[in-house]
């Protein structure tokens, strides 16, 4: 039997459905999602049909019919109005009748999934230009990796490269996942941690709450009289122009700033300190002021080795993780050319370091870096080797380079500082 799919759409309903109509109409089901939907729809609609079908009865004395089909849907439905549901139920049989109600159910639910599928667009690269609706918030996707959702009116949606912000939108990154966004009207950039929560509060994206987890930001310096606002459990942060890191659980929220400043308040006694560069400050800390981080001056502190990471992924390259003096680096043999160079030390975490780095056409690169990992640049700092980190890409041309390392105790380049490092590599095609 080859039907077209009305046909058997309309024997479903009226229940005269047959059973080799009835595999039909599955595998058409299963084939194509939008035949679901046309289901979903007809049966919606059904109540409405069957009042349609009262009047045409009281009128098919007085009117012709128009169309063969108008004629043969007009029988059937007779024939189904006639018939008793005992008859029918004893005619085809309860094994039947449940497949009827169970394709019924799986239709509606294909054509409610294909909707909900439909409701968000894929990557779009022209969404990026346009106006944004009033109340949302454009935001250009600037990493995504892995399974980032947010919520929205208890409904959760999966995070796209065009998505647009609400107020009241809750973002929730998963673990071994990477999200970094930068806001459409100005340079600045978030990078929400793995197993993170973070709301929006505010039109323009000025006011966020991070309910758990972590969040990096490098924040443009604003107008006067604007604040971009961070809340946390135990905490209050106002942000001028700054990069910094926030962590926050249930106990205890930290503030690490590598440049610029910030106003911390703490809730539970409403003491404020401002943070400047260089200092971390913990709602746990007692007598609420900013500390400089450091190791004693007579620990022994040297430069280990250099790793070449790929800031696509976040990782070291297979092959560059130890940089040795004079190494050739192959472009063509790399999986990205969007690259960073890492310094490790031991111990692994220092006062800080100067970096000092140059290369072909003019190329120069000076740092103070106070927080680990330490690296040509990156927006957000770790507790450990094996926390995520935001590493920022460089292209590196073909050329010779020189990365010149010296550490310190304290932060700031204070405290006691060692020799000077250097080492030497070539970038080839």
């Amino acid at each position: 039997m080859n039907e077209t799919s009305d046909d058997l759409i309309e024997a479903f309903i009226e229940g005269l459905i047959t059973d080799e109509q009835l595999e039909e109409l599955s595998a058409l089901l299963l084939k194509d999602p939008a035949y679901g939907e046309k289901l979903a729809r007809a049966s919606k609609n059904d109540l409405f049909l069957k009042q349609i079908l009262a009047v045409e009865s009281t009128k098919r004395s007085e009117t012709p019919v128009k169309s063969h089909r108008h004629s043969k849907v007009l029988k059937r439905r007779r024939i189904a109005a006639d018939q008793k549901p005992a008859e029918k139920v004893k005619e085809w049989g309860w094994p039947l009748i449940l497949s009827l109600a169970s394709c019924l159910i799986c239709a509606i639910a294909i054509g409610f999934i294909t909707q909900i599928n439909q409701s968000e667009p894929e990557p779009n690269t022209q969404a990026l230009t346009q106006s944004p609706v009033s109340g949302e918030l454009r935001v250009e996707v600037l990493a995504l990796k892995g399974d980032v959702s947010f919520t929205r009116n208890n409904i959760v949606k999966r995070m796209t490269k065009t998505t647009r912000l609400k107020v009241g939108d809750e973002i929730l990154s998963r673990p071994k996942s990477i999200f970094k966004f930068k806001l459409a009207n100005e340079k600045t950039i978030f990078h929400l941690d793995p197993s993170s929560n973070l709301v929006l509060k505010g039109k323009k994206g000025k006011t966020w709450h991070l309910k758990w987890g972590a969040v990096g930001a490098s924040v443009v310096p604003q107008a006067e009289g604007e604040r971009v606002k961070f809340s946390t459990r135990n905490a209050n942060f106002e942000v001028i122009g700054t990069i910094f890191r926030i962590e926050s659980d249930k106990n205890e929220s930290k503030l690490e700033v590598s440049e610029g400043k910030v106003r911390m308040q703490r809730l539970k006694d409403k003491r404020s300190a401002l943070v400047k560069a260089g200092m971390t400050l913990s709602t746990s800390n007692k007598g609420f002021k900013p500390l400089r981080i450091g190791i004693d001056d007579k620990t022994e502190m040297t430069v280990s080795r250099l790793s070449l990471i790929n800031t696509d992924t976040q990782k070291p390259i297979p092959g560059y993780e130890d940089l040795k003096a004079g190494q050739v680096i192959k472009l063509s043999e790399l999986p990205s050319n969007n690259l960073n160079i890492r310094i490790h030390t031991l111990p692994e975490k220092v006062g800080s370091l100067i970096l000092n780095m140059t290369g072909p056409r003019g190329f120069r690169l000076k740092k103070l870096e106070n927080f680990f990992p330490y690296s040509m640049k990156n927006l957000s700092t770790a507790l450990s080797d094996t926390d995520p980190v935001n590493y920022m890409p460089y292209q590196f041309e073909e050329g010779d380079y020189v990365v010149q390392t010296t550490l310190f105790s304290q932060m700031d380049q204070m405290g006691r500082q060692t020799k000077t490092s250097e080492l030497k590599f070539k970038v080839v095609k």
